[in-house]
């Protein structure tokens, strides 16, 4: 069940199959709240495998998030990361979980401190006539992170076929949620990065490929280091591709602000 502080999902008693046809949701909260209880760092999802779910999975100690969405009552006292494939390709997410849905949260990162997600896919299903991007329903969200941590990390990862791909703050509460760091991530949305509260401070987005109408989205005095990456867009609007920058310039516009 745990090996060098570990915990894989497709151990006994967790039992998850990863053949995108039978249903994983159970077997990797499971393993995620037996982490959380005996103080365990990481989750893993075996490389290869395809992780159906039919709910949202919450990264966090199970008296949180899903007892309280806007107040949670346990906050940066726990860290874990949840682990898929390792290695230099950039957003490979070779352990992919496959969403039976578009319209809400698929993975919620609890308000610890150093919270991680690596090597992890996350997409929602096919693409229908409704549309691709911002036909999707706007209150679809590949990864969310919540108020009342710090210091989350998102690397070598990647998400599709949701109307946003990473969102902090996702809980809607305007606490602090600061010091996010995006890493050789590949997202296809709407709106690839959201940092979506005024709270949402000293954020990081390195060597990553956004394919989205707004790569980049903040609240206004949420600052942004853009470093690297190729960020590109197929409508105009509040964003501009950038690639290869630097330095991003602001655009204000709608009492928020795009990079």
């Amino acid at each position: 069940m745990s090996t060098n502080g570990s915990v894989n999902i497709t151990d006994a008693p967790f039992n998850a199959v990863g053949d995108k046809v039978h249903d994983d949701t159970a077997a990797i909260q499971q393993a995620i709240d037996y982490a959380i209880a005996n103080r365990i760092g990481t989750v893993v999802l075996p490389t290869g495998g395809d992780w159906r779910i039919t709910q949202p999975i919450f990264a966090d100690d199970p008296r949180n998030l899903r007892t309280s969405l806007t107040a949670p009552p346990f906050t940066q006292s726990f860290a874990l990361a949840l682990v898929g494939a390792e290695g230099p390709a950039l957003g490979s997410g070779a352990a992919t979980i496959w969403a039976d849905f578009n319209d809400q949260v698929a993975l919620w990162v609890g308000p610890g401190r150093g919270m991680a997600v690596k090597g992890i896919a996350v997409s929602g299903p096919p693409a229908t006539t409704a549309g691709f991007r911002r036909g999707l329903p706007a209150s679809g969200v590949g990864i969310g992170i919540a108020s009342n941590g710090s210091q989350a990390l998102i690397e070598n990862s990647s998400v599709n076929l949701f109307h946003k791909g990473i969102v902090t703050g996702a809980n809607g509460v305007d606490q602090l949620c600061d010091a996010t760091t995006i890493r050789k991530c590949n997202i296809t949305a709407a709106v690839g990065v959201h940092f979506s509260r005024t709270n949402n401070l000293i954020n990081v987005i390195e060597d990553s490929v956004i394919d989205a109408v707004v790569a980049v989205q903040a609240e206004d005095w949420n600052g942004v280091n853009v470093r690297g990456g190729n960020f590109s867009t197929n409508l105009t609007g509040n964003s501009f591709p950038i690639s290869g920058t630097q330095v991003a310039t602001l655009q204000q516009g709608g009492g928020q602000t795009a990079y």
